[in-house]
């Protein structure tokens, strides 16, 4: 019908086409216990290597070191480490297909 918006339907999996510093934590990135823990079951010395252990308010965090402002694994637009990726990059696309299936539903 004329006049009417046309909808344009967002995949879900489009989402994790690629990672771009514009999507990503562009400041600090913290990562979990759980994920430093499985990068040393990984043996993963190349992600630790880059990892900073510190203590706010009382409580043992993990700073990924970057000598920018994005995320130091994140190259050339893409995540260097997707396939063992911190829990808040998964996260963060898991937050934003909740937000596309909204708009696609409404």
């Amino acid at each position: 019908m004329v006049g009417e918006p046309q909808q344009k339907h967002v995949s879900i999996e489009d989402l994790c086409t690629s990672c771009h510093p514009d999507r990503c934590c562009t400041r600090f990135l913290w990562v979990s216990t759980e994920d430093v823990e499985r990068w040393k079951a990984e043996g993963r010395q190349d992600i630790l290597a880059h990892i900073k252990a510190r203590v706010v308010e009382g409580r043992q965090v993990h700073e990924v070191t970057s000598p920018g402002r994005s995320c130091y694994f994140l190259k050339d637009g893409w995540c260097s480490i997707h396939e063992t990726k911190p829990i808040v990059c998964r996260n963060f696309l898991c937050l934003k297909a909740l937000e596309l299936k909204a708009i696609n539903n409404w």
